[in-house]
């Protein structure tokens, strides 16, 4: 699985949940300025990659390997925590659902100025990856939301279930420009 994927379930779970619409959907109703954003993940199953990517290592090699992939899934489950800053023009471009990842399929399940809801399907050369994205934002000053994400390649499959909460800290983003991460969990290093 690549760094890129493994990142969607952290910071995009926020992302998608405090941009507003486009042309394709309802603008959500999330107050622009500072928001804390903390996201928490369960994976399950196996990493999705072909034995190849693996067959070259050394049998001590792949299984420090594995134990540092273990200590990722494991350690998933702690709470990243982020501010961003949620611009007027973040909240105009919105997740730009009409925007397709290539290999990727994006359907609006729901769309409202409180809650909207996404599917994805993906196919390409990191295999197949199916997300459902569901998010509700409340008087515009909280938000919550969940990801539920399957990933599939050379015959292993991994589940990833995520889960966020968002708080608007205020009008001023007091100096963060975009996104600061305030508690990322630790990961293991490979060695």
């Amino acid at each position: 699985m690549s760094k890129k994927t493994l990142l969607l379930v952290a910071a995009g779970t926020a992302a998608l949940t405090l941009a507003s619409g486009n042309a394709a959907t309802v603008a959500l109703n999330a107050n622009p300025g500072l928001w804390q954003v903390t996201t928490r993940s369960q994976m399950s199953g196996q990493m999705p990659m072909d034995e190849s990517a693996l067959k070259n290592l050394s049998s001590a090699q792949r299984a420090k390997f594995e134990a540092a992939m273990q200590g990722v899934m494991a350690r998933a489950a702690a709470p990243h925590v982020f501010k961003e800053c949620l611009t007027q023009e973040k909240l105009a471009k919105g997740f730009e659902v009409d925007k397709q990842e290539t290999g990727c399929v994006r359907t609006i399940v729901s769309s409202s100025a409180n809650a909207l809801e996404v599917r994805e399907h993906c196919t390409g050369a990191d295999g197949i990856r199916n997300g459902d994205f569901k998010f509700v934002v409340v008087n515009g000053t909280s938000s919550t939301g969940s990801v539920s994400m399957q990933m599939s390649k050379g015959g292993k499959t991994m589940t990833i279930n995520g889960t966020m909460q968002g708080q608007w800290l205020g009008a001023s983003c007091q100096g963060i420009k975009d996104i600061q991460m305030v508690k990322p969990a630790a990961l293991p290093a490979i060695h």
